[in-house]
């Protein structure tokens, strides 16, 4: 049996067991199977084999994702998939933390729609706090095999602007938010082939967005989309099913008849969970059933009322209820009447705040997606920090906020509906810009901070802080722009432009830059530099060359205007950069040893550090192997010194490729599989591209064809996946390893070796690199 490209069972067993560096007999140990049989299978005496035996011989190679489902296809005599790469592995479902209660109808029907051929699109309706996503979730676990490619989880709770919401699908279902192609063109690409759910929460907040699932859902005809939002997204082929709230029991009857009712099971959870010794028994069961009627059977009302019982006897809370009747009041006939139950519950439970929570709780609105406790001191107002945390604990015992536990630091966040309720709090203050603008404030010093640290031994925690942040230093963008701030949004802007490379965020971030450097008001002109330098860099990330050295051109002015000797050092790397990625070697080693003085006067560690690597890299290729050796040593020294990961990764790469350029490839292979590791580490994959592309290079030189071909191959898959093509200066190593690939290996070989590593894991391919690692550089003079 053979594949697209004409392998058959004994051509791809030898290539994999040659790939796994195994001989017959140690590949027939490890699967435990006989010798005879493998030779059997290569020598096409056996065209096919049983499925068992198929997966036995997989596991020995330590095949995984397309690679494997190839094999065992072939090895089974059936013809696999022609996809051209593995698609994107969905993420797992949120677990909820308590049990579903009363929603075994509701789930039922939503499965039953979705698994309707004609039915694509099932939206669940409902007002704040009736639980729509927990519904949406159980539906999704229980339609998992009905869909074999996965399950896309995607949470618009921190997404307030419509342009955002393909980028967060996209995020969710692992395609990149970077590269010249429109993201709507790469999302239709990557799902179109899958038989997947996108689970979308939360769209009421951006619901004039949602063209997008319109368009993918035009365009993916296997995919299907469950959706939870307020109101309908009034799109053709929409389902809606309503969710209401809990069914409600009788005003009267006795304990176990009033449990079988799911807003008074409901109710009694929370309250066991708040009161361990807490019962419903004959004596409190008619309070509780008023309760549950009061609140119309809303759960977020049950839950929040629940926390009440620390303090309050089921009577007394009931009393309390219907001493307020604006708290049942269904207001204007227009007017949606539980989401004025729900307003008036959570106004009942803010009106029982203490003075001190209830200054914080507005204030906490200005945050999206969750702070930290430093955040909050920084921003809100409201005494010292000790009342500052005795109103946040205040909050949590209300359940008005809720604790998360993530490596960096303890975050806290509102669920949707109540942040909208304290903001809407924070807007009847007046005191709305103030809070804003202090928010602003935090995220500035947060990024220009972080922006200074990307480039030290701390890289790594400040990347994984940027992306708790995420959220917030997109309000604090917006606010900017909007109120007109342009030294704030310049600054900002400017700040976080690594951040969005390092992430692969190349989209947003020039979405972001062009909003920011439209600004016409006043702002420094070392600010403003800053922000066209950042533009400058992500347009050269997406070989847009011409408006890189444009924006370059117009931060090199205004450092000039500024007197900024780093700024202008710092371009003029730039440009050298850019001309060396068009090709031009000569004039970007022009501007590097220009860029290169400047930082050598102004003693500029890390600046000097950079050039180097960037001087020597263009040098590579010329015959001063001896200095361009040098020159990259010493800038491996530098950053190893500074602890930039980054740095270090790129310096090794050149550093590597000149010894391999000097007939010294076995000492430069292992500083390059160095650099691959660092790059792994900081999931940067257009870096780890390059150092795969530049390993195999070196792979080829030596006489490993089939080795160097895998890796191109993964290589070009880490490339689409961040849609980043290959620059000129990149092509040169590479088209180097293409004529020696086209000569050593015939093209349906070299087709499927590049297959193969398409397909491969990303962890898999350091493991393809036969060599260790170096702890050091060795600090000598070239030869």
């Amino acid at each position: 049996m053979a594949d697209g490209s004409g392998a058959t069972l004994a051509q791809l067993l030898k290539r994999l067991r040659l790939a796994a560096g195994l001989t017959q007999e140690e590949l027939a140990e490890a699967a435990g199977i006989s010798t005879r049989s493998v030779s059997d299978m290569e020598r096409g005496v056996r065209p096919t084999t049983r499925k068992d035996t198929a997966q036995l011989l997989a596991d020995a190679l330590r095949l995984s994702g397309s690679t494997r489902e190839l094999f065992e296809a072939i090895a089974r005599g059936q013809t696999p998939g022609n996809e051209q790469d593995e698609p994107p592995k969905a993420g797992r479902l949120p677990v909820p933390p308590t049990p579903l209660i009363g929603r075994d109808d509701d789930i039922a029907s939503a499965c039953r729609r979705l698994r309707r051929p004609d039915v694509r699109l099932v939206t669940i309706t409902g007002l704040g706090g009736v639980g729509k996503t927990r519904a949406a979730l159980e539906v999704a676990r229980q339609l998992e095999a009905d869909f074999p490619d996965g399950i896309f989880f995607v949470d618009l709770a921190a997404v307030h602007d419509g342009r955002l919401v393909l980028a967060s699908i996209a995020q969710a279902a692992g395609v990149r938010d970077s590269g010249p192609d429109p993201l709507e063109q790469r999302m239709a690409e990557r799902l179109r082939s899958l038989r997947a759910l996108l689970l979308v929460d939360n769209f009421e907040q951006v619901v004039d967005a949602a063209g997008v699932l319109a368009a993918l859902l035009g365009q993916c005809p296997a995919i299907k989309c469950l959706v939870t939002s307020r109101c309908t997204l009034q799109l053709k082929g929409e389902h809606e099913h309503v969710l209401l709230p809990l069914p409600l029991p009788p005003a009267a009857g006795g304990a176990d008849d009033l449990l079988r009712f799911p807003s008074v099971e409901l109710f009694a959870q929370r309250v066991q969970a708040v009161l361990p010794g807490w019962s419903l028994t004959e004596d409190n069961a008619r309070s509780v059933a008023g309760i549950c009627r009061r609140l119309d059977g809303l759960p977020l009302a049950l839950e929040l009322a629940a926390t009440r019982m620390k303090i309050l006897s089921p009577a007394a809370l009931l009393e309390r209820l219907g001493n307020q009747p604006e708290l049942l009041s269904r207001g204007p006939r227009d007017s949606d009447g539980r989401q004025q139950t729900l307003r008036a519950t959570l106004d009942w439970s803010y009106e029982l705040l203490s003075p001190a929570a209830a200054r914080l709780f507005p204030q906490l609105s200005a945050f999206a997606d969750g702070w930290t406790l430093d955040a909050m001191t920084r921003v809100c107002r409201g005494g010292s920090e000790i009342d500052l945390l005795d109103a946040l604990a205040v909050l949590i015992d209300n359940s008005l906020v809720w604790r998360l536990d993530k490596p960096a630091a303890i975050r806290f966040l509102f669920p949707v509906t109540i942040r909208e309720y304290a903001a809407g709090k924070l807007r009847q203050s007046g005191d709305a810009d103030a809070v804003f603008a202090r928010h602003l404030t935090w995220c500035l010093e947060l990024a220009e901070t972080a922006a200074a640290e990307l480039t030290g031994a701390g890289q790594q925690s400040w990347l994984r802080l940027l992306a708790d942040e995420q959220a917030n230093t997109r309000t604090a963008l917006e606010y900017a722009i909007t109120t007109r701030q342009s030294a704030a949004a310049h600054g900002l802007a400017g700040a976080l432009w690594r951040f969005w490379e390092i992430n692969g965020h190349l989209d947003e971030g020039r979405r972001w830059l062009s909003r920011v450097l439209a600004l016409t008001g006043p702002a420094p002109a070392a600010v403003r530099a800053l922000a066209f330098k950042a533009a400058g860099n992500l347009a050269r990330d997406q070989n847009d060359f011409g408006a890189a050295i444009e924006f370059h051109n117009r931060a090199q002015v205004l450092f000039a205007e500024a007197g900024d000797g780093a700024g202008l050092a710092a371009v003029l790397n730039n440009l050298g950069a850019v001309e060396l990625d068009l090709g031009h070697r000569p004039a970007a080693i022009a501007h590097f040893e220009s860029s290169l003085e400047r930082f050598t006067e102004l003693n500029d560690q890390w600046g000097i550090a950079l050039v180097l690597s960037n001087l020597a890299h263009a040098m590579r290729t010329t015959a001063e192997y001896a200095q361009a050796e040098q020159t990259a040593r010493r800038s491996v020294l530098a950053f190893e010194a500074l602890g930039d990961a980054q740095g270090t990764a790129r310096s090794l790469t050149t550093l590597g490729l000149i010894l391999g350029r000097s007939g010294r490839i076995t000492e430069g292979l292992p500083l390059l599989a160095r650099a691959a590791d660092l790059r792994m580490q900081a999931n940067d994959r257009v870096g780890l591209a390059r150092s795969l592309e530049n390993i195999a290079w070196c792979q080829a030189k030596l006489g490993d064809a089939s080795a160097a071909a895998w890796l191109l191959g993964q290589a070009e898959s880490l490339r689409e996946t961040v849609d980043v093509p290959l620059s000129a200066d990149d092509s040169v190593e590479y088209d180097e390893t293409q004529t020696r690939l086209r000569s050593a290996l015939d093209p349906a070989e070299r087709a499927a070796l590049r297959a193969a590593g398409r397909a491969a894991p990303l962890t898999d391919a350091l493991s393809r690199v036969p060599v260790q690692f170096q702890p050091d550089v060795p600090d000598h003079e070239p030869r």
